[in-house]
């Protein structure tokens, strides 16, 4: 998978979504991560991990692996839960992350 460098190029903040109920998204996330450290090296990544079933291919094991090897942070929420409830933990999430960042 390729993304145009116009949707980071300049960015300070790159969230890359994948599905945990589909092993290949993340596997597409490890092109896209290369392609924006060399574009971008200063930018801070965050991979967000959906869960949309209850049939999860991917372990949060696997993931948070994932993360550490490629010196990017990882949240996970799932939407079998209340939708509304999970986007505001991402946000409060992802602006925790990013303060501390600015710090």
């Amino acid at each position: 998978m390729k993304l145009s460098q116009h949707y980071y190029q300049n960015a300070q903040v790159v969230i890359l979504v994948f599905s945990i109920n589909e092993s290949a998204t993340l596997q597409q996330c490890t092109q896209l991560i290369e392609e924006i450290k060399i574009s971008v090296s200063d930018a801070l990544i965050i991979l967000v991990g959906q869960q949309f079933t209850d049939q999860r291919q991917i372990s949060i094991d696997e993931t948070i692996y994932f993360a550490e090897m490629n010196n990017i942070t990882y949240i996970e929420i799932s939407y079998l839960e209340d939708n509304q409830q999970q986007i505001n933990v991402l946000r409060q999430q992802i602006t925790q992350i990013i303060d501390q960042k600015l710090k």
